[in-house]
Order: C-alpha cells, then sequence, then structure tokens
C-alpha cells in the first residue's frame, strides 16, 4: 500500500468516527 492510500484510508476513517460521533451526541442531547 503506498503513502497516498493509507492517507485516504486514514481521513476516511476519522471522518467516519467523527459523524458517527457528532449524530450520537446531537441524538443524546435531543432525546434529554
Amino acid at each position: 500500500m503506498d503513502i497516498l492510500g493509507l492517507i485516504a484510508v486514514l481521513s476516511f476513517g476519522l471522518t467516519c468516527f467523527g459523524i458517527g460521533y457528532s449524530i450520537g451526541k446531537d441524538s443524546n442531547h435531543t432525546r434529554k
């Protein structure tokens, strides 16, 4: 795997994690 591929995978993982974390926080906040 080359550097660009590694960076792409890391960015994708971080983005998914950030989106999921934001949605989870929003749901908990609205539910409360």
